[in-house]
């Protein structure tokens, strides 16, 4: 089976008919991407001169352009150049500096306040200064509870924030959280200055600037000439054009029209020459309630799981390419992946004997809610898994709706079964321990015996200074995910992106939306 592999510093172009017996390619690529305070930029092309251009084709168009309001893949793709965090996540999953002069380090006389250095002489690209009154304004208006956002729940329970000087600051949390730093990449900053309107005219101090959002048709960006950082943008504009359309979309790439396609199709990976990868993905893995009856079962749960030919349907729909999920919501490299677990084999048999264990209510269907382009080839595998469900006897009725209702079914703990597939870009099982396994998480649905079982884990992987107990923690979490099929584990997607012959394109970690676009060049 070939296997996409996730790439370090330099992008991997992969001829994925050779990959099986060819060797990886590196296309030499500049692995510093950490801006600092530099000087402004120079413009070494004449003014006459034919400015390179970007072309990128995605599905994806945003709803707004502030980063701050929701995680949106086009959103993304728009702004993750234009509005700067304070760290990022590099593509080997380490911390890397962006506004913050040194990695923020915890106040030794209280593990909830969190001492930042900021980068000197930084502006925003409409010239107000980027200084600790930025960062402060930025975090209260994150905070504040007349702000519509879900980005907050996802800032690693910050607080509140204190200025000490023009650069100094201090970021405080409810409660210890180790783990603050990966979430601080979701904190990115608008000019003050640009709060009103930023819906449609975000303002920051990254590589690129917006020129205009001509919707239904496309964003286009242009280069900062003021940029403080490095590596200096060296495409002058970079055009996101939406083509909703999977077949258009390829044939436009195809026909050399785009250079960048976003998140090909799946089931169309083996077609591409070159293909860039990023590390984390998203795993797939189904969430069920155990306070109700049958999942309350730990027999039926694991029913489901061995009713499912989880290569099967790698085979089918990835090409072979992404690999199967090892019983757990994170994925192999990230802080707490248990690596002694392997993944629920096909056995209908097996499934069918412990199905006859089960007292089963009288008329029981397994309803759920299907999501459909959510995440790709979404609806193929829901139809798969039903498929596998209805096989060993489980009657089932999957139902697609609008997007709206699927989103809404993700956050909706009442429910039995929903399909899912959980976002690794914090490269850490914090995230999704915060999410399905705490006492009051947004998604827990653990009967009551189970959550005080976990409390203690819980409260160790997310809170303790310690990283060793908070692994340790961590990996029993994860152990007892996989005794009691707390999820029916799938597969990891991982996210992907076509270049064109002449493009060199370092990924960002955890999404392909991410990238940042001074981290791409043309030849």
């Amino acid at each position: 089976m070939k296997r996409l592999r996730t790439l370090s510093a330099l992008v991997l172009t992969i001829g994925l008919v050779a990959a099986a017996c060819g060797s990886d390619d590196d296309s030499g690529g500049s692995d510093d991407t950490t801006p600092s305070a530099v000087s402004d930029a120079s413009d070494d092309a004449s003014s006459d001169a034919e400015p390179s251009r970007l072309i990128v084709g995605t599905d994806a168009e945003p709803t707004t352009l502030d980063i701050m309001a929701i995680d949106d893949n086009g959103l993304h793709l728009a702004t993750w150049s234009i509005n700067e965090p304070l760290v990022d996540i590099d593509n080997n999953g380490e911390i890397q500096l962006f506004l913050a002069a040194e990695e923020p380090a915890l106040d030794p006389d209280d593990p909830t306040r969190w001492i930042v250095k900021l980068v000197e002489g930084v502006s925003f690209s409409d010239g107000a200064p980027f200084n600790a009154e930025a960062v402060k304004a930025n975090v209260e208006r994150v905070l504040d509870p007349d702000y519509t956002t879900t980005v907050v729940g996802e800032l690693g329970g910050l607080s509140g924030v204190e200025v000490i000087d023009e650069y100094n600051l201090a970021l405080t949390t409810e409660e210890p959280n180790p783990g603050l730093l990966v979430a601080l990449r979701k904190l990115r900053f608008q000019s003050p200055n640009a709060f009103e309107g930023v819906e449609e005219n975000p303002v920051g101090t990254g590589p690129y600037m917006l020129v205009e959002w001509q919707r239904g048709q496309h964003v286009t960006l242009a280069a900062n000439t003021n940029f403080a950082g490095d590596p200096k943008p060296t495409i002058d504009e970079v055009e996101i054009r939406f083509i909703p359309d999977t077949n258009t979309r390829v044939s436009a790439f195809e026909a050399g029209e785009i250079d960048v396609l976003v998140n090909p199709p799946d089931t169309q990976l083996a077609q591409f020459d070159n293909l860039v990868s990023t590390g984390g993905g998203e795993v797939g893995a189904s969430r069920l309630d155990t306070k109700v009856a049958p999942y309350s079962d730990v027999r039926f749960r694991q029913a489901l799981n061995y009713a499912v030919d989880k290569e099967a349907i790698v085979d089918a729909l990835f090409g072979g390419i992404f690999p199967v999920s090892q019983c757990q919501v994170v994925s192999p490299g990230a802080l707490g992946y248990n690596g002694s677990l392997t993944a629920y084999p096909y056995d209908p048999d097996k499934a069918m004997e412990l199905l006859a264990e089960v007292d089963i209510p009288d008329g029981f269907v397994l309803d759920w809610f299907g999501s459909s382009n959510v995440y790709g080839t979404d609806r193929e595998v829901q139809e798969a898994i039903a498929s596998y469900f209805n096989a060993v006897g489980i009657e089932t009725n999957l139902m697609f709706d609008e997007i709206d209702a699927y989103l809404d079914s993700i956050f909706n703990p009442e429910l039995g079964f929903v399909y899912a597939e959980s976002d690794q870009a914090f490269n850490s099982f914090a995230r999704q321990i915060g999410l399905f396994y705490k006492r009051g998480g947004p998604v827990t649905t653990f009967d009551e015996e189970l959550q005080t079982r976990v409390d203690p884990l819980v409260q160790t992987a997310l809170t303790s200074l310690n990283e060793t107990e908070r692994e340790a923690a961590m990996f029993e979490l994860a152990q007892i995910g996989c005794d009691e099929a707390l999820f029916v584990f799938t597969h990891i997607r991982q996210d992907v992106g076509a270049i064109a012959d002449g493009i060199d394109l370092i990924a960002s970690f955890g999404q392909f939306e991410k990238t940042y676009w001074n981290n791409v060049s043309k030849s």
